[in-house]
């Protein structure tokens, strides 16, 4: 796939830190299928590469609970290092959050209560939600640039699978969590945070990768850049949700199938470029790979099907 070229900053190997993971970490399970392997020399984090360890990365998937999980990954310390380097760098493209802040609406139509953003990043969605009463707090693995002035709440430094987690203990009537399963290290302990951070007529709204919008297979699998990413550990699909709910006492209110965020509002013309770019990499990857670095320089990842609704929302609460 891609190799790590000269316009980024090389990790050095001597600072680099991967674990193994020989079961599945939502339900500890040993027994699991091979779905793909990842052939790359490097992943592309920001402006940095980090190059993989020799030793093979294969994407498996739980025979007992679904979740699909790579066998080796950064450690904790790694990634937050790479991380405090790159936070500048990442997730900075602007996105409005508005089909989210429509649910929110609906989910709280007196337009009162108090949010837990997990994940919040440069605070786009609190900024959003100051139109509502309440507090409005942040969890992050870093502190963003410019995100504490759309917060009258709490900052939680942590990540969301830490244990004993330092925060004020007052519980939220909404924690928001997009994009941020891929990430864990934990479910069970980030599930076990997510019912602590929620007061018991609160919600719990989770949004990720649907690693079943693609067949598991290699030839498919591979256009899903999801998979490709340092920072994402596991995959989830239905199986695993509806697992992770039963085992934490948590009602799924409501179940959707969607597109990427990033993707969803993309003008006509910029779908029909990302679905050209696909159709090209799918018919011949070489020839995708030099064309593109013919006309931009730098590392490409293989384009995803901008068609696809590749990610699933998720509204969980408490049962009684």
């Amino acid at each position: 796939m891609n190799s790590c070229q000269a316009t980024y900053h090389t990790t050095s190997v001597q600072n680099m830190d991967w674990i193994e993971i020989e079961k599945c970490p939502l339900c500890l399970s040993a027994s699991s299928k091979h779905l793909i392997d990842i052939n790359k020399k490097g992943y592309i984090f920001g402006k940095e590469c980090i190059l993989i360890p020799s030793s093979r990365i294969s994407i498996q998937e739980c025979c007992r609970c679904g979740l699909a999980y790579k066998t080796t990954i950064p450690s904790k310390p790694f990634l937050s290092e790479v991380y405090e380097r790159q936070v500048e760098n990442i997730w900075t493209s602007p996105y409005t959050f508005e089909a989210e802040i429509e649910l929110v609406k609906q989910l709280f139509p007196s337009a009162s209560f108090d949010l837990l953003d997990v994940g919040a990043s440069t605070g786009e969605l609190l900024r959003q939600c100051s139109q509502f009463s309440g507090r409005r707090s942040a969890l992050d693995i870093v502190r963003y640039p410019g995100t504490a002035k759309y917060i009258n709440g709490e900052i939680i430094l942590s990540l969301l699978d830490q244990e004993h987690i330092k925060w004020s203990e007052e519980s939220y009537d909404l924690v928001t969590v997009f994009d941020v399963l891929e990430h864990l290290y934990d479910p069970q302990i980030a599930f076990e945070n997510l019912l602590d951070f929620t007061n018991p007529e609160g919600l719990i709204v989770i949004e990720t990768g649907n690693i079943k919008s693609y067949k598991t297979n290699s030839g498919n699998m591979m256009f899903w850049p999801y998979v490709s990413l340092f920072e994402h550990h596991i995959f989830w699909q239905k199986k695993s949700i509806e697992y992770a709910a039963e085992l934490y006492k948590l009602e799924i209110v409501e179940w959707r199938l969607k597109k990427h965020k990033k993707n969803y509002y993309h003008s006509n013309l910029t779908r029909l470029k990302s679905f050209l770019k696909f159709v090209s990499y799918k018919t011949s990857p070489s020839l995708y790979f030099r064309l593109m670095n013919m006309l931009i320089s730098g590392t490409h990842e293989p384009p995803g099907n901008p068609l696809s609704k590749d990610h699933l929302r998720v509204v969980f609460k408490k049962k009684k």
